[in-house]
């Protein structure tokens, strides 16, 4: 069993937007299949081979689980204004002439079309999203512009101003 925990930083103008939640059992997210069956993707977010997430995300972001079969070739177009990670969580696979072992990520400048490779088989996650461009400061859960946005943001935390998700 694996986990994952994303986080997507939204521009200073959406940070403090309402949290939300959105519960989609695993059964109800889109699965595509190649027509040979040797490349199987999850749609967890954005879209791919015809077939769009059916969770709504405030920024736009592709968020695919792929298997691929060994010697598999696949090319999928990204937005290209969005940027590209390439996580393979088992087994190895290729990404633009580079190799991937387990636990390895590999980042792509920019979106367009993005070739997968599966000299063996692999699962991994293709993540893109639109970089934001601004400054970014963390602390625990939570993420901002500026380190006195996070003070506060603990402070309201505390209070038990931010809200609850129903």
């Amino acid at each position: 069993m694996h986990g994952f925990q994303l986080w997507v930083n939204f521009p200073a103008a959406q940070e403090r937007i309402r949290p939300r939640d959105q519960e989609i059992p695993g059964a109800l997210l889109p699965v595509v299949r190649r027509k040979d069956g040797r490349a199987r993707g999850r749609i967890i977010a954005g879209e791919a081979l015809g077939t769009k997430a059916v969770i709504d995300t405030h920024t736009p972001i592709t968020l695919h689980h792929w298997t691929l079969a060994t010697n598999v070739d696949l090319s999928l177009p990204i937005p290209s204004n969005q940027q590209v990670i390439r996580y393979v969580f088992s087994g190895q696979a290729e990404s633009q002439d580079t190799q991937i072992e387990e636990g390895q990520m590999v980042t792509y400048g920019s979106g367009g079309s993005i070739e997968l490779r599966g000299p063996g088989s692999a699962d991994a996650r293709l993540i893109a999203g639109e970089p934001v461009r601004e400054p970014m400061a963390r602390m625990g859960p939570f993420g901002m512009n500026m380190r006195e946005e996070l003070v506060e943001a603990h402070y309201d935390y505390q209070a038990g101003r931010l809200g609850r998700i129903t």
